[in-house]
Formats: C-alpha cells, sequence, structure tokens
C-alpha cells in the first residue's frame, strides 16, 4: 500500500470509473500495470506446421537436433506353408577341405629350349681343341716347309668350363621367374653342376643376392665363379632410369676385370636402352615379333588392359595363365611386354608368385559386351578370344579346389552363357544346394569358416547370378541362413526371412520385433513389447518365427541392415527414406510424416503422433493409429464376457487417424448448426444422434474440407485403436467386477454406470437414484466433458465409457478365422456400437464387448468418433433391420 491507497481502492475506482479512470489512479498512488498474464494449460507437445520437431532434452552439444516424425503406414501378415517339403531333402554336405592330387598345370616356356640354345651358346661358349686333326692347318705348314712337332686339332665352340648366372628375382618379374629356373637347370646340365654357379639378386646388382644352398651374400660377387656372367634379367628396362644405371654400371665394372657378359633380357628390342644392351651383350629372350616400336605409351596401357579384361572373369591370376592368355593373342597387339605390363597394372593386387587377384570388378562389364564404354565399337579382339580364356581357365582350375571353379563358372554363367559347357553349369548347379546343407549343418568354427568364404563369394559374383533359375533358389537360401549365423553379413542380393522358416532347424526364441524412435534414431527391439518404452516411442510391433529380421531404408532398397535376436539396435535413416521391416510372418513399412493438406498443425507427444484440423473457430485433435496385428474379441476367462466375442487375430495394413476424443458438440454445432444433444455443452461428447445423421455429418465435413476423408473407423479399427498392443479387458488390466456398476479399474479411464454421477455438473441429468450396485452412490448422471479421464497408450481418451461409439461396418458373427481389414458383412441388424456409455454396466466397458442399433437409433448415450484418411459411405438404412434388440438384453 503506498500514500495510504490500497489495492481495494484501486478496485472500487474501477468499478466506478473504468480502464481510463484505474490507469489515473495507479499513477496517483504510485502503483504500476504489469503486463497482462495469462494462464493457459501446458500443451502436451508444441504444435508445429513442418514435419520435424526439435528435441529439447538436454544434448552434450549446444544445437537442437530435428527429428522426423515416423510413421507406420503399412503392415502386412505373411503366409508361410509349413507343409511345404524341404527343397534339400537327400542332398548331402560338402565334404571337408583337402588338397588336391593333380599336379599344377606349367605354364608355357617364353622360348623353347631348342631355340634358346644356339643363342646362349654363341653368347657363352670359348674355343677349344678337339681330337679331330686340322688337316688343312697341316697341309698348310708341309707346304710351307715348317717343321711338325705336334699335328694341329680342330677348333670348337664350347660350353665355358665356369659361368657365374645373375637371376634378377625383382618382384616385378615375378611372370619370368620359372622361365629362368628352367634355363639355370638346362645351363646346369650342359655346363656341370661344379662349373657354374647361381646368384638370386633380391634388389638389383649391388643389393644382397643368395645362393644355391639358401645363403645370403651382402654382394652377388661373394664366392661367385671365375669365367663370363649371365644375368636373366630385364636389365631395368621395365624399372627406373636409376635400375638401368645400376646395372650399365656393373657391366662396366666387370669388363674391366676382364670378365665376358651376356643378357637373356625377357624385353621386347622395341623397348631396349641401347647402352645397357650393348654393354651386356643382351640377347631377347622371346624372338618373335612383337608390338611395333611406333606404338605409343597410352596404347600399350590399353593393350595390358585389354589383357586384362579377357582375364577378368577369373578369380586369381597365375603367372602362366597370363602366359597362355597372351599368347592366344596376335603378337602385334600382345608381346612379352604386354604380359608384363598386365601384370604390374594397377588393377591387379597381391602379386606373389602364386598368383594375383583382381583390385576391382569393373573389367567384367567389358568382357561381357566387348566395349570398353558405351560410345565405343565392340573390341573385336575381346570378342573373338573370349572363347580361348574360357578353355585356358577351365586347364588351369583342374588341381584348384571346387569352390574356385564352382565361382568362376557362375562369373561366366552371368556374363556369357554360351561360353559355359552343360558340364561346368551342372556341376555349379550342383555345389550350391550343398553348400545350403553344410551351412545348416555346421557348427563353430566351420560355420564361421563357411560364413567367411560366402561373404567373398556373393561379393565378388556379378548382380545376375541370382537371375540364373538353376543357381537362384540355392543362393537366395544361403544368404538367407548366413544372415542369420551373421548379422553383419551384408547381402548383395534381397534377403527374405520367410527362407528360414522353410529350410527348418533355424527358429530361434525371438517372437516379433517392435520399432521404437528416439533422437538416435529408429530402434529395433527382439520382442513384441517392450515395457521399458513409453508408448509415444513405440511405433509398431511384428511377428517373427525365426530370429533373421531385415531392415531397409529407401524405396530403391540402398540400404539394408540385418538385426541381430540378442539386442536391441538403431538403425539410422534419412529423412527422406521410407523404412520397411521384414520378418518371415510380417512386412512393417514406415515413412516419414508429411503434414496433410487437410491438417492445420500436427506434431509429436509422449502417446505419438498427432494432428490438428480446424473447422471454423473449432479445433480437432486425431491421433495416428498404427497399422498392427491383434487379437480381436475376449478370451474364454475375461469377466464380464459375452459368448459372440469371438477371440481371432485380425490384421489391419494401414494406419489411419482417429479422433483423441469422441466427436464435440461444438464440432457438430460449427458445422451444422444445431445440436440435438440431451447433456448440452460445447465440450461434451454430441449424442442423441443416428448413424445415419453422422453419416449426413460425414458428408458435409468432406464437402467443406476437401481432401479431408473423414468417416467412422470399422470396428476392427475401433478395437485395435482402443487396445493400443494390450491384451486384456482394458488397457489397464482386466476387471474384477464386484457388482453390475462397480469395477474400480475402470474409475480412472472411464465415466460409467459407477461413477457418471459424481459430482455431476448439469441441472438436469438422467435420474441414478436406482441403479444397483453402484461404485459412488448418485442420484443424477449423464455424459461428462472429453478429456477428463486417463487416456490410453495412443493418447486416445473416452474410448470406453462416456458415450458409446457407431462404427462404420454392420453387425455379424466372427467365426475365429484369421482377417486382414475385416469390414464386416454386406447387410446386417444394424451397425455396430462399441466403447460402452455413461449409464452402462461395467461388463459393457470392455474393450471387447459389441453391440448394435438401427441406423436410425438415436439416444442419449450414443455419439460417434472421427476417423480421418478414409471415406465411410453410407449404406441404404431401409434395408436394415429395425427392431432395436440387443444382444446384451
Amino acid at each position: 500500500m503506498r500514500s495510504g491507497v490500497s489495492r481495494a481502492d484501486l478496485l472500487r475506482g474501477y468499478l466506478a470509473s473504468g480502464e481510463s479512470g484505474l490507469d489515473s489512479m495507479a499513477r496517483v498512488a504510485g502503483y504500476q500495470r504489469l503486463p497482462e498474464l495469462r494462464e493457459e494449460p501446458a500443451p502436451e507437445a508444441e504444435p508445429l506446421t513442418t514435419d520435424t520437431v526439435a528435441v529439447t532434452a538436454p544434448r552434450k552439444d549446444t544445437e537442437a537436433r530435428r527429428v522426423p516424425f515416423w510413421q507406420p503406414t503399412v503392415v502386412e501378415e505373411r503366409e508361410v506353408d509349413g507343409s511345404a517339403p524341404d527343397p534339400y531333402d537327400g542332398v548331402q554336405p560338402l565334404p571337408p577341405p583337402s588338397t588336391s592330387t593333380e599336379r599344377a598345370p606349367e605354364s608355357e616356356e617364353l622360348e623353347c629350349w631348342s631355340r634358346l640354345e644356339p643363342v646362349l651358346r654363341s653368347l657363352l661358349s670359348t674355343a677349344a681343341s678337339s681330337r679331330r686333326p686340322d688337316i688343312p692347318r697341316l697341309v698348310r705348314r708341309l707346304s710351307q716347309r715348317r717343321a711338325v712337332e705336334q699335328v694341329p686339332r680342330q677348333r670348337r665352340r664350347t660350353w665355358p668350363t665356369s659361368l657365374t648366372v645373375l637371376i634378377d628375382h625383382d618382384r616385378r618379374l615375378v611372370p619370368f621367374w620359372e622361365d629362368m629356373a628352367r634355363v639355370w637347370s638346362r645351363l646346369r646340365e650342359h655346363c656341370g653342376g661344379s662349373a657354374i654357379k647361381a646368384r638370386v639378386l633380391l634388389s638389383g646388382p649391388r643389393g644382397p643376392a643368395t645362393d644355391e644352398r639358401g645363403r645370403v651374400h651382402r654382394q652377388w660377387r661373394e664366392a661367385a665363379s671365375e669365367g663370363p656372367v649371365l644375368a636373366l634379367s630385364d636389365l631395368g628396362h621395365f624399372g627406373t632410369w636409376s635400375e638401368r644405371e645400376d646395372w650399365l654400371s656393373e657391366a662396366r665394372r666387370l669388363r674391366e676385370e676382364g670378365r665376358s657378359l651376356a643378357a637373356l633380357v625377357p624385353c621386347p628390342p622395341t623397348r631396349w636402352q641401347v647402352s645397357v644392351t650393348r654393354a651386356w651383350n643382351a640377347a631377347a629372350w622371346e624372338r618373335r615379333l612383337g608390338v611395333p616400336a611406333s606404338t605409343p605409351w597410352e596404347e600399350r596401357r590399353l593393350q595390358a588392359r585389354r589383357l586384362l579384361t579377357l582375364l577378368s572373369p577369373a578369380l586369381r591370376v597365375e603367372p602362366g595363365l597370363l602366359r597362355a592368355v597372351r599368347r592366344s593373342l596376335p603378337a602385334a597387339v600382345a608381346d612379352v611386354g604386354t604380359e608384363l605390363d598386365a601384370w604390374r597394372h594397377e588393377l591387379l593386387r597381391g602379386r606373389h608368385a602364386a598368383a594375383a587377384a583382381f583390385r576391382s570388378l569393373g573389367l567384367r562389364e567389358t568382357f561381357a559386351t566387348a566395349r570398353h564404354s558405351e560410345d565405343e565399337p565392340v573390341d573385336p579382339c575381346i570378342e573373338r578370344f573370349r572363347e580361348r580364356v574360357v578353355e585356358q581357365l577351365e586347364h588351369w582350375r583342374r588341381h584348384l579346389p571346387d569352390e574356385i571353379r564352382v565361382e568362376e563358372t557362375l562369373t561366366l554363367w552371368s556374363l556369357t552363357p554360351d561360353l559355359v559347357g552343360e558340364e561346368r553349369r551342372q556341376e555349379a548347379a550342383a555345389y550350391l544346394p550343398r553348400l545350403v546343407q553344410s551351412l545348416r549343418a555346421s557348427q563353430g568354427e566351420e560355420a564361421a569358416d563357411l560364413v567367411r568364404w560366402f561373404g567373398r563369394l556373393v561379393a565378388r559374383l556379378p548382380k545376375e547370378t541370382v537371375a540364373i533359375e538353376p543357381v537362384k533358389e540355392a543362393l537366395l537360401d544361403a544368404s538367407a541362413l548366413v544372415s542369420q549365423l551373421d548379422p553383419q553379413f551384408e547381402s548383395p542380393v534381397p534377403l527374405d526371412p520367410a527362407r528360414l522358416e522353410r529350410l527348418g532347424g533355424m527358429r530361434g526364441t525371438t517372437r516379433g520385433w517392435t520399432v521404437f524412435q528416439d533422437e538416435d534414431g529408429l530402434g529395433f527391439d527382439p520382442s513384441e513389447t517392450v515395457s521399458d518404452l513409453q508408448p509415444s516411442r513405440a511405433l509398431g510391433s511384428v511377428r517373427a518365427a525365426t530370429p533373421l529380421a531385415l531392415v531397409t531404408v529407401g524405396e530403391q532398397r540402398a540400404q539394408s541392415h540385418v538385426l541381430s535376436a540378442e539386442e536391441r539396435q538403431w538403425v539410422p535413416a534419412a529423412p527422406e527414406a521410407s523404412v520397411e521391416l521384414l520378418t518371415d510372418r510380417s512386412r512393417l513399412v514406415l515413412r516419414r510424416l508429411e503434414k496433410p493438406a487437410w491438417a492445420s498443425a500436427v506434431g509429436r507427444d509422449r502417446y505419438g503422433l498427432w494432428a490438428e484440423v480446424k473447422v471454423g473457430v473449432v479445433r480437432s485433435r486425431m491421433r495416428w493409429i498404427p497399422p498392427g496385428t491383434f487379437w480381436m474379441g475376449s478370451p474364454a476367462g475375461e469377466a464380464g464376457r459375452f459368448r459372440w466375442e469371438t477371440r481371432h487375430r485380425v490384421t489391419l495394413t494401414t494406419g489411419h487417424w482417429l479422433g483423441e476424443t469422441p466427436c464435440t458438440q461444438e464440432l457438430w454445432r460449427e458445422l451444422t448448426g444445431a445440436n440435438p444433444s440431451v447433456f448440452q455443452h460445447p465440450r461434451r461428447p454430441v449424442e442423441n444422434v443416428s448413424w445415419d445423421d453422422c453419416q449426413d455429418f460425414l458428408r458435409k465435413l468432406n464437402e467443406r474440407i476437401e481432401g479431408l476423408g473423414a468417416g467412422l473407423p470399422t470396428e476392427a479399427q475401433w478395437e485395435h485403436a482402443c487396445r493400443a498392443g494390450i491384451g486384456t479387458a482394458t488397457w489397464v488390466g482386466d476387471l474384477v467386477i464386484r457388482g453390475e456398476n462397480h469395477a474400480s479399474e475402470l474409475d480412472d479411464i472411464a465415466w460409467y454406470g459407477g461413477n457418471s454421477g459424481v459430482d455431476f455438473d448439469l441441472e438436469a441429468g438422467a435420474d441414478s437414484s436406482d441403479w444397483e450396485d453402484k461404485q459412488y452412490e448418485h442420484s443424477k448422471a449423464g455424459s461428462r466433458m472429453v478429456g477428463l479421464k486417463q487416456a490410453n497408450p495412443w493418447g486416445l481418451k473416452d474410448m470406453l465409457g462416456n458415450v458409446g461409439e457407431w462404427c462404420a461396418d454392420w453387425y455379424g458373427i466372427h467365426e475365429g478365422g484369421d482377417e486382414v481389414d475385416p469390414v464386416g458383412p454386406d447387410r446386417g441388424p444394424g451397425p455396430v456400437i462399441r466403447g460402452g456409455s455413461w449409464d452402462g454396466a461395467a461388463r459393457f466397458c470392455r474393450m471387447a464387448y459389441r453391440n448394435w442399433r438401427t441406423s436410425s437409433y438415436r439416444w442419449g448415450g450414443l455419439g460417434f468418433r472421427l476417423s480421418w484418411g478414409q471415406l465411410s459411405e453410407p449404406e441404404d438404412s431401409e434395408s436394415c433391420d429395425g427392431s432395436g434388440t440387443s444382444l446384451s438384453s
């Protein structure tokens, strides 16, 4: 209080003079007007006009993350024929790995010995006297009257009595190592074992070397033989400039020592550096004409690539196989230099004495089409010699394990089926079923080895392999088995978990998967219900009979993730992508929520997704009901059960929007201008409306809002939404019915005969004084404002009690079989009513309870709930039975 003026004085002044007088009095008294405060209920979630929401949970980083709304839109139950015979009955597993007794083929010689011997003899031989007399020399001496002390002998060229052979084992010369070994062996036969010594150069002429016994010397000259030196080397021509200089310097030093030199060079003369080859007195190892000297370097690389293209179906490239394919081509397009260019090409990796492997599989398409690119013509060299390559592959695979031969057969079968013979096709087609049997029977390390090998196999096979009919089924079955054994396996072929059920013997303990959402993405839990999840995070559940479950991301299935049945997992997904969860029994599709055109806002709260529609000044909130499978009806032991509540499994394949509350009187009045309700209040549910009245209301609403598609839920949709994944009588558990109007479990979730009159707030109400066994005493009752009771796990309120709700379909008897998207019979006694009402007994407020009335029936305890996204076409009301008999009476 200031200056003797209290707030009560200000209030009197306000009543006397209004706002203007209040402001002047406040200034005189020293008071200051504060900004107006409006007390509003805290919203459950921030309404959005976009399709993302800012996550407000505390995070380590300071930026708010934008999380998409994931909406389960489709669920399908898959039929599995458990009586189908085992397709692999009688198929034997693969035998244990064994070493083949067949020897590896010998590679072709770079040059046959009959042609090499004269060349080497001319390079290495020395003059020596033979036993035969030299008659011409003898005659010449005698004619000159010279004394003949000794009969002259004929001179002949012979192999040297001592020789040092330098064998260049540089890694780039691996294709010629076997040729070098052959020449060394033949020289030992001609020169004698003691007269010839070999030094294997490990890194050029100046580096360390090994002798015949494998002892390492710092330089090859240590303990080397006297006499000529023969180098089996490229003399650095396929190496660097400095390597050629080393060989040139070595030649000069040896010549200064008086040593005679010779070299056999596996390099075409068109690539020789004359100073080096002249210093070593070199001879070309391969004598046939090769690529012309004028061929540019780019063309030589293309020739090497062509050679590798012809070899691309091979799993491994042995030096001998490379030689055989190269010698199949004309010398003008592939000489010994092309062979080494191909071996050193960047497309090969792991080059060692046994074999090399391709670094990538990109050349296979060129092998199949004989085109290097789409805009280039067919390469006649590739097209012409492919068949010879297949013959060489068959020759070089006889000694190798079956898996190598089968893989190459499948590759060729995919790329060029005309080149694969019937025998090899049958071998490959019989191998994969045996592999499936081995995967089914193996355990431990044996299974791990098979999984690792199969992973490498399918990663290398062309994508067309899965289209080969004789091997398609076995390949897909093996992929499914490997995915179940190793969740990290990335299958390049489409997986189907239902294959495990067909194969049998692979069933695990998993009986379902639940999909949930958090700020890190989508989570998948190996169970049908997840107790530690908030209901809003659970997006849907699917059934499974085998442990294998597959998640694919994107419409083109660009990403696939195999789920492990042992633990919960998260899968990141781009906001624009769709996500599919596939098991052997179910398929669930989730898509990013786009704000519908009819919605004024969409959002997500602890219950799940919601959307609002605005009709005039009235806003009505809808809840997204995901698709799914549930048990409709009641089990035999449920308290209050009626015999016609037949329990059966129902699958709803698509989701839909459903009103968070029953349709209110304010929405009805906004659209129709009238209010037929008995218990009138804007926030109470509209009641006393017939099914026919509802159809008229829906027509007007759909005309008012284009594309809305409002209707009534089907009976199955209503019960699925009410249950929200719960199998008991209510979503808080089963009922203990203590009296006709007494089941305390209903008190928190429903207005029914036991509590609807407590503190009733309208003057006019129905007389409830004579109702029996009430939970609370009351004398008048009626409907109550919507949303005052606890919502179900999907955020739906007043699903039980308050007012009964019309459904779209007609009443019929459930036979008990499994159903998919049921819509009820075409005709019947009347439309279905679900949910119980404010004057209903406790047993009527169960999720399985069902009733009916004629389509023209009106009553103060009967309303409806809107369903968005589908149109409900009304049936002709005059064709319905108008008896009005209740099955519960």
